[in-house]
């Protein structure tokens, strides 16, 4: 009789994103519901902040946990050929300026019509926090899970754009728990931020696919998830179309997602298709 051990790695083996969802889900939600019957992550912001990160390790465990359950490799020397430092600056530079543009666009809309804004409201420390919290301990580690391997498995069947669009849609599933307790975009629909994630995977998709390594999705994820470097002043009068900022910037990384899979073709959603060191696993 085979043993359970024996009977999970082979589970993973034929089914390696299935396990990887699992082990993901399970990890994120077990700490999840722990944190929330405990903190507030709205009162008790910014220390729920620090209280969630471990949240945002479930995705990272389960693809090292699959990844050498299904192959003879460490998770160590995983981690190190699946990070690759050998990535072109400009790419680095490109990953962190977008998100910052496309979070920053409410208020260049302000200052187009007129209105004062702000630059750097949020100090240079804050900004340097925020993005080393994300991306060595918080959500960029996300990244070796949603791209570097459920991406990487399910594109090699679908083609990237549809594997993109069923990431984003398994991202903000994952992030439920968050959502319910008003951690993620409180004042909007779930569809919504399904929406405004499916778009954001598609982007990264294109990235990851574009370059080699996790380093720059890690960057890009990092960059997002900063405070804007535009406010707007005091006294400026907001626009009707800036009543909610996320309507309008889930639209942006819609088109930005349409405009890549237009412009490169959705097998691939890159101008050449992504060398690797890591061959993906068979199985869905």
């Amino acid at each position: 009789m085979p043993s359970l051990a024996g009977s999970l790695r082979q589970t993973a083996r034929t089914h390696p994103v299935l396990a990887f969802l699992a082990v993901s889900f399970a990890a994120s939600w077990a700490y999840g519901l722990v944190f929330l019957r405990f903190v507030d992550p709205v009162v008790e912001y910014p220390l729920s902040q620090i209280l969630s990160l471990p949240f945002a390790w479930g995705p990272f465990l389960g693809a090292v946990a699959v990844a050498t359950a299904t192959s003879d490799t460490s998770a160590r020397t995983w981690v190190r050929d699946t990070l690759d430092f050998g990535v072109p600056f400009r790419w680095l530079a490109l990953a962190f300026v977008l998100p910052v543009a496309v979070q920053d666009l409410p208020d260049l809309l302000l200052a187009a019509a007129g209105e004062p804004v702000v630059v750097g409201a949020s100090g240079l420390p804050q900004y340097v926090l925020v993005f080393a919290f994300t991306f060595f301990a918080g959500g960029a580690l996300e990244e070796f899970g949603w791209r570097a391997f459920m991406q990487e498995r399910l594109q090699a069947r679908w083609g990237a754009l549809a594997a993109a669009v069923a990431v984003g849609v398994a991202w903000a599933l994952w992030h439920l728990p968050l959502h319910a307790a008003g951690y993620t975009f409180a004042d909007d629909s779930f569809l919504l931020f399904t929406a405004y994630l499916v778009g954001l995977a598609v982007v990264l998709a294109w990235l990851f696919n574009s370059t080699v390594g996790v380093l720059p999705v890690m960057v890009l994820h990092a960059a997002h998830n900063m405070p804007g470097f535009l406010a707007p002043a005091e006294g400026a009068e907001t626009l009707p179309i800036l009543d909610s900022a996320i309507p309008l910037l889930a639209g942006v990384w819609l088109a930005l997602g349409a405009l890549i899979a237009l412009v490169h073709g959705t097998e691939t959603l890159a101008a050449a298709a992504r060398s690797s060191s890591q061959e993906p696993a068979s199985g869905d």
